[in-house]
């Protein structure tokens, strides 16, 4: 729909340029802008969906963590943190965070209480990719944006979120660190690529989408550090969707008929 509407606008702005001059071109554009809006405050939010994963650890504990994500082409997009049980973060007396292995009896991953059956989950760089069983695949509609991978910093973005897990709101950023951060800064997860806006992430945010003023997708949102909300870039998921089985090139071609 969104490719359909700027093909139109495109062609109506052009024509109506000529025709009715700057003036007429300029509601045409007046409108988009609102369309865009509309879509980025009011339709996007009712594409993020919650997911769940549930687990027991060798010690007997139950272990518990929820989060959100999306579906882009046949997958279900999140990060590692949210659906990782396997380690525990503790801090010592000097406030430095470390992580701790911890072996796991059982593990589930749901969402909308069907189970997930494992995809790709990399420690290292936060992210999680999960194929999606037919009901959801039924269920779940796509993602509905494009993806865009160029990234420039000042750019104006929105991040699709729930702070607080109190309910999907879309809140304005900008991004100012384009080339993600040091390891040294964080230690979790040192390959992960990431872009840094203004917007200090909260729990609750974490597998949220987060989109450009055309309304395109362009990260996933990960981690807070230094009161900079960090994301995943696109272009980072991609990659991993090209590997071999289960991402395999056919799967990629399926999946990128979507945009």
């Amino acid at each position: 729909m969104a490719k359909d509407w700027d093909r139109r606008t495109f062609m109506y702005t052009a024509a109506l340029s000529i025709l009715g001059g700057k003036q007429v071109a300029d509601v045409c554009e007046g409108a988009y802008k609102d369309h865009l809006r509309n879509k980025i405050y009011h339709e996007l939010p009712n594409h993020v969906h919650p997911i769940i994963a549930r687990g027991i650890q060798e010690n007997g504990k139950e272990k518990e963590k929820k989060g959100y994500g999306i579906r882009v082409g046949p997958y279900f997009l999140t990060c590692e943190h949210i659906v990782g049980l396997d380690k525990e973060v503790m801090s010592d007396f000097e406030g430095r965070f470390m992580s701790i292995d911890v072996p796991l009896r059982t593990k589930k991953v749901t969402v909308y209480g069907t189970e997930l059956t494992e995809g790709l989950t990399d420690k290292k760089t936060d992210m999680a990719i999960y194929d999606l069983p037919k009901n959801l695949l039924k269920q779940i509609p796509k993602f509905p944006c494009r993806i865009n991978t160029n990234l420039n910093l000042g750019k104006k973005v929105f991040h699709i979120g729930s702070p607080g897990g109190e309910g999907i709101i879309v809140r304005p950023a900008i991004i100012i660190d384009e080339d993600g951060f040091s390891p040294k800064l964080n230690p979790f997860f040192p390959t992960m690529e990431s872009f840094g806006t203004n917007l200090s992430l909260i729990r609750g945010d974490s597998g949220t989408p987060v989109v450009d003023e055309e309304g395109k997708l362009v990260g996933i949102s990960s981690m807070n550090i230094q009161e900079l909300g960090y994301v995943i870039k696109m272009g980072e998921y991609l990659k991993y969707m090209e590997e071999e089985p289960p991402f395999s090139i056919k799967v990629l071609q399926t999946f990128m008929r979507g945009f």
